[in-house]
């Protein structure tokens, strides 16, 4: 229902702004710059009528020195060290010896002692008051008024004087407002923030400030709060804690010699006054004379313009003719991308066709190995005259297959190589497009342009000649890989299978002649000889098949590369090509631009001219001001005399006075300390 709550480090974030804007009070107000032995922070729980139920104190002891034991006083209870390898022995008087292990101490305790200032919350809703356990969800028109009272005091002595001061407390209040929850917030003494998230308010008091400065109301008239009230529609009230921070730091290095509160310099103040109203007059009549020789300047200046005018008017166009060649080079580049991609592609099929040929290759050279086992087997039955048809008839099987396997390797050898060759056609064809594009660039033209324009463009004329370099090496590689694939069949191979089959053939005619082992033998070895260099040419296109599969693996790599590089380049100038082209758009613009600027200085020259008239008077205006004004106001001044002469002391007194409190729950003898005090008080709903 409610937006989520603050974090602290939220409402710390808020609280540290306000802290840095409430320097502004006087030009010393700051927090003291020295560093302190002991830093404490005092923690108040209270309700939301600010009564308080809780009080913790954070204690930090700095160990600059890294020392193994530091020395402390507190009249806290329930202590206990945040670093539990530390540890205390403290004397019934409160005194402390820490056993630090070399570093800073940091311990929580806890006091029944009430902070220095009491802080209460009041509520109306609709006009009455009303008990803040009954606000939870309620609907209306609420009020709350936050009052601070200042109930630390000691005797001061201001002048000649004794007298009774507060101790010089700022509070700085945040409170965080659900902008789902709260309409129409009204804040007075406070300022309201709109974080985008949450509303934020923020509120400074200084209690009891104003009774110890006694200011005279006529003389010096400050604005010192001690409340702050916020007023808002509500629906379905639930309202965040709200903090405060109380610190007497902001008064603690006040330097009155600073304040240059020293009536005795009034009277030399008011004379200075009087010579710098002559100044002042003699000035103003200088100044004339100087608006009348810039307008003088200014006329020259426009001639200049004029001028440059007419020297930037081929600008427009030298641009287009440039961001036209870019263009170019873009669709080149383009081109030459889908080229190295049509590479690649080929040289992947050209791969691949090798690969699946070596499987034709092997199993012509299985059905040849085999065929020769058989002939050798007739050869070995011929020599010992045993002879048979079946003998015969199983050789000139074999070998009928033996032929048939080498002969469709034959015709996959050499598809293999038309179409090695058909891929490399079309991708030089492709290459040489890509580089005529890239040569086109050559034709681009900056002529018209100034030598200032040229040097303005002498980065995007890099990028081009660097893109076209590397695309015409990557070309020239990709031309390089691909004269390296080629097939050639192995001589003989042809031979061989042709003698293959008439070796075949003649065991067939052996066949049926029981008587004829010489002819046979005569076959067989005819058919193992053609046998043995069917299996020699097969092995050595077998090892060029496998060049054209690595070789063109290896091209298809490299162009699928230079596809990818000149694809990037392609983009990269396709890119300056938009930029170059809104230039191109601007420098008309730019052009048009000059000549109002032309326009603009005559005007200014004009008006210079003016001035200097009204500036003589402005002169006469002054000379009656210094007559009818400024004299009765040094007059006046100098009547003034003693009345602020105290203020210096009361300031002196209040700043003794927050540096005397620099500690809420003790500290040992020598020991320099700081205190603040964080208020926050229960959430309701």
């Amino acid at each position: 229902m409610n937006a989520a709550r603050p974090t602290w480090s939220r409402v710390g974030g808020v609280l540290v702004s306000v802290l840095l804007a409430t320097a502004p009070l006087s030009p010393t107000l700051a927090y003291a710059a020295a560093s302190v032995d002991k830093t404490e922070t005092v923690h108040v729980q209270t309700d939301p009528a600010g009564t308080v139920s809780q009080v913790t104190v954070e204690d930090l002891l700095a160990n600059d020195a890294q020392s193994d034991q530091l020395a402390d006083r507190s009249t806290l209870t329930d202590i206990v060290p945040k670093d539990d390898k530390q540890s205390f022995t403290q004397s019934t008087d409160g005194t402390m010896t820490w056993t630090t292990g070399g570093k800073e101490v940091s311990y929580e305790g806890s006091t029944s002692q009430q902070p220095p200032v009491k802080i209460s919350v009041s509520y109306q809703l609709d006009g009455s008051p009303v008990d803040p356990s009954k606000l939870a969800g309620a609907t209306g028109h609420l009020d709350i008024r936050i009052d601070y009272a200042n109930e630390s005091q000691s005797a001061r002595t201001v002048g000649s004087d004794q007298r009774t001061m507060s101790t010089p407390f700022v509070c700085m209040t945040i409170a965080m407002l659900d902008g789902d929850v709260f309409r129409n917030v009204e804040v007075e003494n406070g300022r309201l923030v709109d974080d985008g998230d949450a509303l934020a308010v923020i509120g400074v008091a200084t209690p009891g400030l104003k009774e110890s400065l006694n200011l005279d109301p006529d003389t010096i008239d400050l604005d010192l709060p001690d409340h702050l009230t916020i007023s808002a529609d509500v629906t379905d009230l639930a309202l965040d804690p709200i903090y405060t921070i109380v610190t007497p730091e902001l008064f603690t290095d006040i330097d009155t010699n600073d304040l240059g509160l020293d009536m005795g310099d009034l009277g030399e103040g008011t004379d200075a006054l009087e010579d710098a109203m002559g100044k002042l007059i003699d000035g103003s009549s200088t100044l004339g004379t100087a608006l009348r020789q810039l307008a003088s300047g200014s006329d020259q200046i426009n001639g200049g313009v004029a001028e440059f005018i007419a020297k930037i008017s081929a600008l427009p166009s030298g641009m287009t003719q440039l961001t036209e060649g870019i263009k170019g080079l873009s669709d080149g580049l383009t081109v030459a991308s889908g080229a190295a991609g049509q590479l690649s592609e080929g040289a992947s099929g050209v791969s691949e066709l090798a690969q699946a040929s070596l499987g034709g290759v092997d199993q012509a050279k299985a059905s040849i190995s085999t065929a020769g086992s058989r002939v050798n087997e007739l050869k070995e039955a011929l020599k010992n005259m045993r002879g048979t048809k079946e003998a015969i008839g199983s050789a000139s099987t074999a070998a009928s297959k033996a032929h048939e396997a080498a002969s469709d390797a034959y015709e996959g050898l050499s598809a293999v190589s038309a179409d090695v060759e058909q891929q490399k056609a079309a991708v030089a064809g492709s290459l040489d497009q890509a580089t005529a594009e890239l040569d086109k660039l050559e034709a681009i033209s900056i002529e018209g342009l100034s030598e200032e324009q040229q040097k303005q463009l002498d980065q995007a004329n890099a990028a081009i000649a660097a893109a076209k370099a590397d695309a015409g090496e990557q070309i020239a590689a990709a031309r390089g890989g691909l004269d390296a694939v080629t097939v050639e069949l192995p001589e003989g191979l042809e031979a061989d299978i042709e003698a293959l089959d008439g070796a075949t053939k003649q065991l067939d005619e052996s066949k049926g002649k029981i008587g004829g082992s010489a002819q046979a033998l005569d076959g067989a070895d005819k058919a193992s000889e053609a046998i043995g260099g069917a299996q020699a040419s097969l092995d050595a296109a077998r090892g060029a098949i496998e060049g054209v599969a690595g070789g063109s693996s290896s091209v298809s790599d490299g162009a699928s590369q230079l596809a990818a590089s000149l694809a990037q380049a392609s983009t990269g100038a396709s890119q300056l090509a938009d930029g170059m082209g809104g230039l191109s758009e601007a420098a008309p613009q730019m052009v048009d631009g000059m000549g109002a600027l032309a326009q603009g200085l005559g005007q200014l020259s004009t008006g210079l001219k003016a001035t200097a008239d009204g500036s003589d008077q402005l002169t006469d205006g002054l000379s009656t001001f210094d007559r009818e004004g400024i004299a009765k106001v040094v007059d006046a001044l100098r009547d003034m005399d003693d009345d602020m002469g105290g203020i210096t002391d009361r300031l002196d007194a209040l700043r003794d006075s927050a540096r005397d409190y620099d500690n809420f729950s003790g500290k040992a003898d020598g020991q320099t300390s700081a205190v603040r005090f964080i208020f926050k008080t229960e959430q309701i709903g």
